[in-house]
């Protein structure tokens, strides 16, 4: 099973509000138009990356990796995790009426990490919605499969946006020598929060994570039993596009500026999601140098984000262009161009 993505046919409950994009395909650039009578078939462990115009890589198929054990020493074991996680809060009724956001899907989800927003004074760890199940949110953190699944998300957006990645890893840094009490849920992951979504059959309605940093990306994980092919699809609305999503697979998405969601499984097939992702108002906190917005003087205000259309030009600037990724490498390292030599080697 791999990936197959294809038009989707239903244009009137869509509204096209992004120029016309291209389809990367190893190297070879496919405009969206062909995939309406041919979609192509490529095995999961095959990156694909969607770019606009302008040729920045805005969203990344990164699938799995070329691992013949990801999937029975990982992906099954966490599907198994989330499951058994389920079984024992139905057990004991620990699930609140809020946990199944009736924005988003009839599922229920749990958060960890940190957060800012909603009335919050200043940045903290995420508090479970009842006291049974702080216990089942640190199995979970702890486990060696999720702790894996952060780790690989976290090199996959190393790999495809370095210079986003440096933004936040510096960023957050500097949070976390401010208060040694923020921490991430991962120690080997940027990204400052998750959620699990426990099933068991999570089907998402199409939506924007607008809480989230707009220009960040959201590492979205796929998990369970169930056939890709009949269900389980992800949506994204504004690039038209229907894409089968297997279990085991990793894709990240600007999930505060697309929508996006996906296709329902079968009754007797489950399906788990994995999500990473940090607050924008957690960034802005920290951009205005650990204080509140409505804190700011217009001075200091216009300190921060300059003139109009600056603040979202610069976000724009964190994606990276297809051709240009091997240099945003090397400048992330600091590593000058005049540093390289002829052959390549540094």
């Amino acid at each position: 099973m791999g990936w197959s993505v294809c038009r989707l046919l239903v244009f009137s409950l869509l509204s096209l509000r992004y120029p016309p994009l291209a389809f990367l395909h190893n190297s070879i650039f496919y405009h969206l138009s062909r995939l309406l009578s041919s979609p192509f078939k490529k095995p999961a462990s095959t990156p694909h990356t969607l770019i606009d115009k302008k040729r920045r890589m805005l969203v990344i198929l990164v699938g799995r990796p070329n691992d013949s054990s990801w999937m029975q020493d990982v992906i099954d074991p966490a599907s198994a995790l989330l499951e058994e996680t389920r079984l024992e809060g139905d057990a004991c009724d620990a699930w609140t009426e809020k946990q199944g956001d009736a924005r988003r899907g009839d599922f229920v989800a749990m958060t960890a990490g940190l957060s800012y927003g909603g009335g919050q004074e200043h940045p903290a760890i995420l508090k479970a919605d009842k006291a049974c199940q702080v216990p089942y949110v640190g199995r979970l953190l702890r486990s060696k499969p999720f702790r894996r699944m952060a780790g690989f998300s976290n090199s996959a957006f190393h790999t495809y946006a370095p210079k986003m990645h440096r933004y936040y890893a510096t960023e957050l840094e500097a949070l976390y020598k401010h208060d040694p009490a923020c921490k991430p849920p991962f120690p080997n992951c940027v990204w400052p929060a998750c959620t699990f979504n426990i099933g068991p059959r999570c089907c998402s309605r199409g939506h924007c994570d607008s809480q989230n940093i707009p220009q960040g990306w959201c590492a979205v994980w796929a998990l369970g039993d169930y056939d890709p092919r009949s269900g389980g699809h992800l949506v994204l609305e504004e690039f038209n596009l229907v894409i089968e999503f297997p279990p085991g697979s990793l894709i990240l998405i600007p999930s505060s500026t697309i929508r996006h969601g996906n296709t329902p499984v079968r009754e007797h097939e489950h399906r788990y999601s994995f999500t990473q992702y940090c607050a924008g108002g957690l960034m802005r906190w920290i951009h205005h140098g650990f204080v509140p917005e409505w804190s700011l003087t217009d001075s200091t205000r216009k300190e921060a984000y300059g003139k109009k259309g600056e603040r979202w030009t610069e976000a724009l600037g964190m994606y990276s262009v297809l051709e240009e990724l091997t240099d945003d490498h090397r400048g992330c390292c600091g590593v000058r161009k005049d540093e390289v030599s002829e052959e390549g080697g540094e």
